[in-house]
């Protein structure tokens, strides 16, 4: 999940959260650009279930 959207939807500033990966306190990776949170980190930091994988 890109860092501008998951800031949104915790409600919290885009350099918040960038501040927080830079203390490592947030996984984080670079794509490019662009840095991205695996979306396991991302439904842990919103409070959401994991996902089921089908078998």
């Amino acid at each position: 999940m890109d860092v501008p959207d998951l800031a949104i939807a915790l409600g919290v500033s885009k350099h918040l959260l960038y501040r927080a990966i830079k203390a490592g306190e947030i996984r984080a990776s670079r794509i490019g650009q662009r840095v991205t949170v695996p979306p396991h980190v991302a439904r842990e930091l919103l409070c959401l279930p994991a996902t089921q994988v089908a078998a």
